[in-house]
């Protein structure tokens, strides 16, 4: 767990986001929307550089529009 974007996905290959807050009066348990990233791995099932750099960015815009 982290609040540090850059962070989760250099510790982890899937990163969930909870974006916003959701009241439903069917699930009053149940947290935000989510967003969920699978980071791309190599033939070592490493991520490359690349792929965890530009994601951090591309889920950030998509809480703005979220």
């Amino acid at each position: 767990v982290t609040h540090d974007l850059s962070e989760g996905f250099t510790l982890g290959t899937r990163l969930l986001v909870f974006d916003k807050v959701r009241h439903d009066p069917q699930a009053p348990s149940a947290y935000g929307a989510r967003i969920t990233y699978d980071i791309p791995l190599n033939l070592d099932r490493h991520a490359t550089r690349e792929a965890v750099a530009a994601l951090p960015a591309h889920v950030t815009e998509r809480l703005k529009t979220a």
